[in-house]
């Protein structure tokens, strides 16, 4: 009988527990981090929801062919199948026939980590020189971890479910650490509770407020207005001089601009928050630098002085043709800002040395080494048909044989062997077509480009993070000053 009631505790405990995330093949490195039998433990990490509680959890000796259930799509992107728990008594995964692939045990089981997201205090997040990411997790009471190794990647999508559960800020002295802010449930939920201002349970609001925190706020946001309006307002059962003054306007033309409330049909309890943004302001774009504003900020020197006020200007109206290829080295990081005349043409002369010698590197490659070289033939052939199609309607770049077009070509395969983890990427070209012809110098574009690349980056990875990043900002915008579009949309 006690038999059968331990068994069905342990039932209900499983059924209890909702697995948020799983991934195989990630490694603890004991001695270095040489991927051999000697130094390193493989397990699979996961997150799971008991109840109100989220725990991560890493089992050494857990390795699965398909390495995680989640991680190989990104969400945003892609749409992925529901995934059920999976019990970490079993040490293996399923095969196509449906058993269960037993794996040895382990006899590292002494690394098990397993701990509540709101016992974590930080975690670091790095990256090995061989490629892949590793994060060290820090608890509240000092317990630090060892660092877990991703060696095929995930960890984005891992941290993206954690933060779904915690907030978390970058460190401001290390980029690489980030902080987890404590927990304020139970003191959110008394907040509500001794407000009295919602019918519905405090917890079930709170949980509202994690789970969407969007909409739950905006539903708040209308009850608080609804009660005050009703108790406070209304009935005057405060003093006139106590109650602001825009609850004792009429709720139709509160002072706040672009917000309105107005009864929902469907649940007349609620008022629908309607929110426009205001008429954009009629803003005048002033004139461009000028040669003498730019010269009233070249000291004695040569150093660019008051900087801040200067970009201000530029973002405001532009920098004068005539002078763009002078200002440009410095807005795109060729020169420094604090540098001196002497000091800038004594870079010139190094960049220059830099930039021929990196040209005769690829220029003197032979037809067979070439044809053992598969990657710069991939780089050179999409620069080749990205040149090509350069806009000839442009004067700087018309004719079938404009010199400009090889020079175009020339600066693009040098950056290949300048940066060539990243080599070239269509879209490049558009980008250097611009400087070239502001420069009208091979050297001085090429530097242009590769400070302008360094910013821009990201953009041009190929798991397009930044691409990405930047429509996530874009969707968010959309979101608030669109909304009906934004749902038409889809989302």
């Amino acid at each position: 009988m006690a038999e059968k009631e331990e068994h069905n505790t342990s039932d209900t405990i499983e059924a209890d527990v909702e697995l948020l995330y799983e991934q195989g093949g990630v490694y603890v490195h004991r001695n270095g981090s040489n991927r051999n039998e000697d130094s390193v433990t493989v397990g699979l990490i996961s997150v799971n929801k008991m109840r109100n509680d989220v725990f991560v959890e890493w089992q050494p000796g857990i390795q699965t062919d398909c390495s995680t259930s989640e991680h190989k799509t990104d969400p945003d992107w892609t749409q992925v199948s529901t995934v059920g728990y999976n019990s970490h008594k079993t040490n293996g995964c399923n095969s196509a026939d449906g058993t269960v692939e037993l794996k040895p045990p382990d006899t590292n089981r002494h690394l098990q980590i397993s701990f509540d997201v709101k016992e974590l205090k930080s975690y670091k997040l790095s990256k090995k020189k061989e490629g892949w990411e590793h994060i060290t997790f820090i608890q509240r009471d000092g317990t630090t971890h060892p660092p877990l190794h991703f060696h095929a990647g995930g960890v984005p999508r891992f941290i993206d479910v954690l933060r779904q559960y915690v907030s978390v800020i970058r460190s401001c002295r290390d980029k690489h650490l980030y902080l987890v802010g404590e927990h304020e449930v139970n003191a959110l939920k008394k907040s509500f509770n001794e407000l009295q201002l919602f019918r519905e349970q405090s917890t079930r609001l709170v949980n509202d407020v994690y789970r969407d925190p969007y909409s739950a706020t905006l539903t708040g946001f209308a009850k608080v207005r609804n009660y005050l309006w009703e108790n406070m307002v209304m009935q005057e059962t405060r003093p006139r001089e106590e109650i602001a003054d825009i609850l004792l306007t009429d709720p139709e033309n509160i002072f706040v601009p672009g917000l309105s409330f107005r009864k929902d049909d469907d649940e007349p309890e609620f008022e629908l928050i309607c929110c426009e943004l205001p008429s954009r302001p009629n803003v005048k774009r002033s004139e461009p630098l000028s040669h003498l504003e730019w010269n009233s900020h070249i000291d004695i020197d040569g150093r660019i002085t008051n900087v801040d006020g200067l970009k201000e200007k530029i973002f405001k109206g532009g920098v004068c043709p005539a002078i763009r290829n002078e200002v440009w080295k410095f807005l795109l990081g060729y020169f420094d800002y604090n540098s001196t005349s002497k000091e800038r043409t004594e870079l010139r002369k190094k960049k220059l040395d830099d930039y021929f010698r990196m040209k005769l590197q690829w220029k003197s490659l032979s037809q067979d080494q070439e044809s053992s070289f598969s990657t710069f033939r991939d780089y050179k052939s999409l620069v080749e048909k990205d040149t090509d199609r350069t806009d000839r309607t442009y004067p700087f770049y018309q004719g079938d044989d404009n010199p400009n077009i090889s020079v175009l070509y020339d600066v693009l395969m040098t950056y290949c062997m300048f940066n060539f983890d990243l080599g070239y990427v269509q879209g490049m070209s558009d980008l250097l077509a611009v400087i070239l012809v502001v420069m009208e110098n091979e050297v001085d574009a090429f530097w242009c480009f590769v400070g302008l690349m360094e910013r821009v980056k990201h953009n041009f990875d190929l798991d397009q993070e930044g691409m990405k990043n930047q429509l996530k900002k874009l969707s968010t915008l959309l979101h608030f000053s669109d909304n009906q579009l934004f749902t038409y949309l889809g989302g």
